[in-house]
């Protein structure tokens, strides 16, 4: 919370040639720890003030006193706590107090029932450093202590079960309605910004998609072909079925065709138990995977830039997928046309075509 006041005044001797300029810099502190269920509330509420003459300029590195008081319903209400600071104004004429922490005149800040009514904070302040506190202004306290109530409900509900939330800002607020799948969100929201062609992840990020949650999530291609020794497996005339048929599903197809029986390898296995970029997840691309890594080759190309003298995505001719069409063929990617390729003749058993794995974030 920031409030901010500026108020000329007159006052005996040469405190009438001051004017104060305070700005309020409220917020729980704990020794810079946070909240936590179990802990007790934070008791102190951070407090900065800045001080000029009446010639707005500032009262630098000088010791000067204050009197806090904390008021009860009005800004003139019922006095429940007051306590006294001294501190010193840096180069900028600014202090930082925490009201909570210092020596106490009457009353007890732990105790104040913040849920019990609105409060103000009454500052009193003798720019010479002694106790004659001539300027003096007063402001409402609006969410920290209902924080600082809300810290001892925490608490609460922690040792005796649920607690009826009774107070009135947060009710009629929108933070009532917040859940942990609205945070979940706002943080995949903060933490966002990866772009197509964009190095990361052992590779070079070809496709982003957010989720019902709004987190993000990307694929990621490797900087190079595999440099491949095996047909697209060992086993030609038998077809795996619909465990590896799927035009999206790039890592299922990998993990059926290395668990069909009698498997001893193929490129299927090859990207599977590749430490490209430092990563042990990478597979062989689905038709589709592959369709999106053509389509989107110009930013890869773009933005990622060149890997030993070479685009990181060449035209080549023809790319290896995960996705088999029958017991002696599968589908083959175009990357000259941008097309799947149907084969006439068996495919399974050839080696002539290019590999490339990815992995998914």
């Amino acid at each position: 919370m920031l409030f901010s006041s500026n108020a000329a005044l007159n006052t005996p001797s040469t405190i009438n040639k001051l004017k104060i300029q305070i700005f309020f810099i409220l917020s729980l502190l704990l020794s810079g720890t946070p909240v936590l269920f179990g802990q007790a509330p934070p008791q102190k509420i951070s407090y900065q003030f800045i001080i000029r003459n009446n010639q707005n300029q500032l009262i630098q590195n000088s010791q000067v006193s204050l009197r806090i008081s904390i008021l009860k319903g009005s800004i003139s209400g019922t006095t429940t706590y007051i306590e006294t600071h001294k501190t010193e104004t840096n180069g900028n004429g600014a202090a930082t107090i925490e009201v909570g922490g210092g020596t106490t005149v009457s009353g007890d800040f732990s105790l104040i029932d913040w849920s019990a009514g609105d409060f103000f904070i009454k500052t009193e302040i003798d720019p010479s450093g002694q106790e004659d506190y001539t300027i003096s202004g007063t402001s409402q306290l609006l969410s920290v202590p209902y924080s600082l109530f809300s810290g001892r409900a925490a608490i609460a509900d922690s040792l005796k079960g649920e607690l009826d939330e009774k107070d009135p800002v947060f009710i009629n607020s929108i933070a009532a309605s917040i859940t942990a799948d609205d945070t979940t969100r706002w943080n995949s929201k903060q933490e966002s910004g990866h772009y197509i062609g964009e190095l990361f992840g052992g590779g070079v990020i070809f496709h982003l998609w957010k989720d019902s949650l709004g987190i993000e999530h990307g694929l990621v291609a490797d900087l190079s072909d595999l440099n491949t020794n095996s047909g697209w497996s060992n086993i030609t005339d038998q077809e795996i079925g619909p465990a590896a048929k799927s035009s999206w599903d790039g890592l299922g197809n990998s993990n059926a065709i290395v668990a069909q029986p009698g498997h001893t390898n193929s490129i299927a296995a090859e990207c599977l138990n590749s430490t490209n970029g430092g990563k042990d997840d990478w597979y062989l691309p689905s038709i589709d995977e592959l369709s999106l890594l053509w389509h989107n080759r110009y930013l890869v190309n773009r933005y990622g830039g060149f890997v030993n003298g070479k685009p990181i995505l060449p035209i080549v001719e023809q790319y290896w997928t995960s996705t088999e069409l029958s017991s002696q063929s599968v589908y083959i990617f175009d990357f000259i046309k941008g097309s799947p390729l149907i084969p006439i003749d068996p495919t399974k058993e050839m080696r002539s075509y290019q590999t490339r794995a990815i992995r998914t974030f």
